[in-house]
C-alpha cells in the first residue's frame, strides 16, 4: 500500500492531513483529495452535496438540490432555483436563476456572470459581470457589477455599490444601501426592537411594583404568601430587565458610532446611469432618485446623503 496525498501513517494507523474525499487508486496508493468533482449536474443521479474539502461541478445544480462544502464551491454552469453554500470559502459560479426561492451564501466572496430573482449572501464581496436582476444581495464590504446592470431588488453593502447602469427607465423599485454592514444593521434593528420591548415591560412591571409596594403599606408592611411572591419575582424581573436594557443601549450606541463612521467611506456608483424609482439609504439617511442622474455617484457627508458627477 503507497501513502499518496495528504495521507501519513503513525504506527499501523493512517491519518488523513487534510479534509476531503479518500481515493483508492488501481496502483495501490491511497490519497485524501481536497476537491470534489462533479463531471456533469447536480440532479437525482448525484444528490445533494454536503463535502468536507472544495467543490467544483462541471454542470449545472438542478432545482432544489443543495451543493455544501467547507472550502471553495465552484459552479461551471447555472444553479436553478438551489442552495449553494461555502462555509468557509468562495463560490464561484457562472450564473444563478432563483425563481425566487434559491440561495447562494459563501464565508467569503462571490463570483457570477449574472444573478437573476436570488437570495446571495457573502461575508466580503459580491462580484457579478453582467446584471443582477430582482435579487437579494448583502455582502460585508461591496458589490460591484463590472460591466453591467443592477435591476430591481434590494442590494446591501457595508461600503459600496458599483455598476454601470441602476434602475431602470421603466422605474422598477430597486434598493440600495451601503454603510452599515447587514449583519451589524440586522442587529441594530433587533437590538431598538429589543431596547423598546424593555422599555414598555418595565414601564407595566414598575406599576404592578407600585401597586403592590402601597398593599403592603396598607397591610402594615405584610403581604399574602401570594402577593409576596408576585412582589418579589417583579422585583427581580425589573432588576434584570434594566440590566439587559443597560447592555443594549451600550451595545447599540457602539455599533451607530462605528457605523457612521464607515458610513463616511461608503458610496454607491453608476459609472453610466442611476435611474428612477431607485431608492437609496446610507447609514441611517435615505435618498429617492426622481430623474436620471448620468455618471452619478452617492455618498454620505456631514450627515447628510449628497450627490456628485463620477469619472473615471
Amino acid at each position: 500500500m503507497n501513502l499518496g496525498k495528504n495521507v501519513k501513517r503513525e504506527g499501523d494507523v493512517l491519518i488523513a492531513l487534510k479534509d476531503g474525499l479518500l481515493v483508492f487508486k488501481d496502483d495501490g496508493t491511497i490519497d485524501v483529495e481536497e476537491t470534489l468533482v462533479i463531471p456533469e449536474n447536480v440532479d437525482y443521479s448525484v444528490g445533494n452535496i454536503d463535502f468536507p474539502g472544495s467543490v467544483e461541478v462541471r454542470g449545472d445544480v438542478r432545482p432544489d438540490f443543495v451543493v455544501k462544502a467547507k472550502g471553495d464551491v465552484i459552479i461551471k454552469g447555472v444553479a436553478e432555483a438551489s442552495t449553494v453554500i461555502s462555509l468557509n470559502g468562495d463560490v464561484e459560479i457562472r450564473g444563478a436563476k432563483g425563481r425566487g426561492k434559491g440561495l447562494i451564501k459563501a464565508k467569503k466572496s462571490v463570483k457570477a456572470y449574472f444573478l437573476e430573482n436570488i437570495e446571495v449572501e457573502a461575508g466580503l464581496d459580491v462580484i457579478v459581470d453582467r446584471s443582477i436582476e430582482n435579487s437579494k444581495i448583502k455582502a460585508g464590504r461591496n458589490v460591484e457589477v463590472t460591466r453591467g446592470i443592477i435591476i430591481g431588488g434590494m442590494i446591501s453593502a457595508g461600503y459600496s455599490v458599483v455598476a454601470n447602469e441602476i434602475g431602470s427607465n421603466l422605474g422598477i423599485s430597486t434598493r440600495i444601501e451601503v454603510g452599515i454592514d447587514p449583519i451589524v444593521r440586522e442587529r441594530l434593528k433587533i437590538l431598538e426592537a429589543q431596547i423598546k420591548l424593555d422599555e414598555e415591560n418595565i414601564k407595566k412591571l414598575t406599576k404592578v411594583l407600585i401597586e403592590l409596594r402601597k398593599l403592603m403599606k396598607k397591610s402594615g408592611g405584610k403581604l399574602p404568601p401570594d402577593k409576596l411572591e408576585m412582589l418579589m419575582k417583579v422585583s427581580q424581573t425589573l432588576i434584570n430587565l434594566r440590566e439587559s436594557l443597560d447592555r443594549n443601549k451600550k451595545e447599540f450606541e457602539i455599533l451607530k458610532k462605528d457605523s457612521e463612521k464607515k458610513a463616511k467611506s461608503a458610496q454607491i456608483i453608476a459609472k453610466n446611469v442611476l435611474y428612477p424609482g431607485v431608492e437609496i439609504s446610507i447609514f441611517d439617511r435615505k435618498f429617492y432618485v426622481e430623474r436620471i442622474l448620468k455618471k452619478a455617484i452617492v455618498f454620505y457627508q456631514d450627515g447628510e446623503i449628497k450627490i456628485g458627477g463620477y469619472k473615471e
